[in-house]
């Protein structure tokens, strides 16, 4: 794969003297393409590595956040709902301590989507309330984006109209 190739290009040539913050960087993002690609043997090896990195980054919040946001998906793709949240409850407390809005906004569509899955469709809206809000200071359009695929998503699945509001905007 293309992005494997390049990513393992850059590694090899940023391994003598890079910073632990980059070869973390690096390491995760070869475990995202592999995670991506369902192949959970490799993405856990990269993980595993990105995370031996990152745990001697206690300046760098962001870093930690990215991979411990990884190490969720992951624990979600294999269906290890509770080591899942457990990871992404790291994540929001390494972004509501340093102020990282970016990984704040996922922190929220996570526990948006954790309660749209247990059907508790008023906690999941709350939550994708709460990354709305920040998205009004703070707008990536990607994640804009996924905030508002989320909200739709939580409202086409209420079981009445009933409990449904009509937003406008």
């Amino acid at each position: 794969d293309s992005a494997i190739f390049f990513f393992q290009k850059a590694l090899t040539l940023a391994s003598p003297g890079a910073s632990k913050s980059r070869l973390s960087s690096i390491y995760r993002n070869v475990a995202q393409v592999y995670l991506t690609q369902w192949n959970h043997d490799s993405a856990y090896y990269y993980l595993i590595k990105a995370d031996e990195v990152a745990k001697d980054l206690s300046e760098n919040d962001y870093i930690r956040a990215e991979v411990n946001s990884l190490w969720g998906a992951y624990y979600e793709d294999m269906l290890d709902y509770e080591k899942s949240a457990e990871y992404f409850s790291r994540m929001c407390a390494l972004s509501k301590k340093g102020g990282d809005n970016f990984h704040l906004i996922k922190c929220y569509l996570n526990e948006s989507e954790l309660a749209y899955r247990k059907g508790d469709f008023a906690q999941s809206l709350l939550r994708g309330f709460e990354a709305l809000k920040i998205t009004e200071t703070y707008a990536y359009p990607p994640q804009v984006t996924d905030v508002f695929l989320a909200l739709g998503n939580t409202y086409t699945a209420l079981p009445s109209s009933k409990y449904r509001v009509a937003i406008n905007g």
